[in-house]
């Protein structure tokens, strides 16, 4: 997508997906940092895009930001200097994923519930989440695997996401377990649509 383009450039990017504020908190200091340093670029996507919750993220923020929204009525527009596109509109997260470097995936920082890693996991990037995922198996198999990291404080947070964005090696190892594991486990659907077929071909129409 041109927009995604213009503002990443040929910079690594963060995408932070279906975020709350328990997430956006626990990233804060290193998004901080690198805002100041403007050596990556960062996508937050968060999951509530109502104009409130917009306005309240910006302000937990507090950092210079564009809107996905205020772009598309803006006929020239310069990127360069902002580190943080807020995507205020439904619908366009698993573009913005792949465009990630590193993905963190938004709702098990807090009680929410932790949202879909298979959208983020699916590009072959790496994963990082929040604590609270017990609910979630496939988190807990691909953080066995090796492609992903849940991280319980802010200082975790920095540490993490400057590992993966300074050693090369590391991410691409990563990113490349979730891509194996996702294509490893495709053709869920087919397997039981053959299944049911087997026990009675009219309990399937398609």
């Amino acid at each position: 997508m041109p927009l995604f383009d213009e503002f990443i450039g040929t910079k690594k990017c963060l995408v932070v997906g279906s975020s709350w504020q328990e997430d956006i908190a626990v990233l804060l200091p290193w998004l901080q940092k690198t805002a100041e340093s403007q050596e990556y670029k960062i996508v937050i996507a968060p999951h509530e895009v109502d104009t409130e919750s917009v306005q309240a993220l910006q302000n937990q923020l507090g950092m210079n930001n564009l809107l996905w929204s205020a772009l598309q009525d803006s006929a020239t527009h310069d990127m360069n200097s902002v580190p943080v596109l807020i995507v205020d509109t439904i619908g366009l997260l698993t573009k913005a994923y792949s465009y990630a470097s590193v993905a963190y995936v938004g709702g098990a920082m807090g009680t929410k519930g932790l949202h879909n890693i298979l959208e983020a996991a699916t590009f072959g990037v790496p994963v990082v989440i929040g604590k609270n995922y017990e609910k979630f198996p496939e988190a807990g198999k691909l953080e066995d695997l090796g492609g992903l990291f849940s991280i319980k404080s802010a200082s975790e947070a920095t540490e993490i996401l400057d590992e993966l964005f300074t050693n090369d090696f590391l991410r691409d190892k990563t990113g490349m377990i979730c891509e194996h594991w996702i294509n490893s486990n495709t053709g869920a659907t087919r397997e039981v649509i053959n299944y049911i077929k087997s026990i009675d071909e009219k309990l399937v129409s398609i």
